[in-house]
């Protein structure tokens, strides 16, 4: 007798959403993920980023950032460079991790980010704060691949509905914010071990989706 296998429903892995669309977003899977099933984890591929440097309105400091260069580490979200003198910041990556401080005046080569912060004419206080955002620039997601190094090792999103982007690249829905999902419901990469999938559970939860 043959063995009917069921897979896995549209959206079966939500446990809460929030209103209307809130939770989700229309995205491009990348040609050649293959066949994909509602609740594949995806990362975001830095293709054409997008990024913007924005200083904070009550900045004292009228100093600037310039050459902004993404390492092969960038996340995708909001990098936050916060002064603790006229002449350091510290660099904070968009999951709240701390990376090396930078010195104001010299060229930061991080792994994440490539830069130089630049005194202006008014010097910088401590709390004075830069956000750099970097966001995919086409949006093509893959499934989640925690030994890549082109932004699919951080976890952006969940699949809502299965797509077939095995030859070319087709739209989607992702859940990126404002849920909560079903661990047991979700699709990981073979071979993913317990660290990285905790980095990337941490990682959606950045993102506002909870997995319980």
């Amino acid at each position: 007798m043959a063995v009917l296998s069921e897979g896995k429903h549209t959206g079966e892995f939500l446990v809460t959403e929030g209103p209307g669309y809130m939770s989700r977003d229309a995205v491009t899977i990348a040609a050649g993920a293959g066949v994909l099933p509602a609740g594949t984890v995806l990362g975001a591929r830095r293709l054409n980023d997008q990024v913007t440097v924005t200083p904070a309105p009550a900045n004292t400091g009228d100093g600037t950032v310039s050459e902004v260069v993404l390492g092969v580490q960038a996340e995708i979200g909001i990098y936050a460079l916060v002064a603790m003198s006229a002449t350091e910041f510290s660099v904070v990556s968009p999951f709240g991790d701390m990376r090396k401080p930078l010195t104001v005046g010299e060229a930061y080569q991080g792994d994440h980010l490539q830069l130089t912060v630049t005194a202006g004419a008014v010097p910088f206080v401590a709390g004075d704060t830069f956000e750099v955002t970097v966001l995919p620039g086409d949006k093509h997601l893959s499934p989640l691949d925690p030994a890549a190094d082109d932004g699919t090792q951080f976890a952006y999103g969940i699949l809502y509905a299965e797509v077939d982007a095995t030859l070319t690249a087709v739209r989607a829905v992702g859940i990126v914010r404002h849920a909560e999902v079903n661990a047991s419901a979700l699709t990981w990469p073979a071979g993913i071990n317990a660290p990285q999938q905790s980095a990337a559970i941490a990682q959606l939860t950045a993102h506002g989706v909870i997995v319980r």
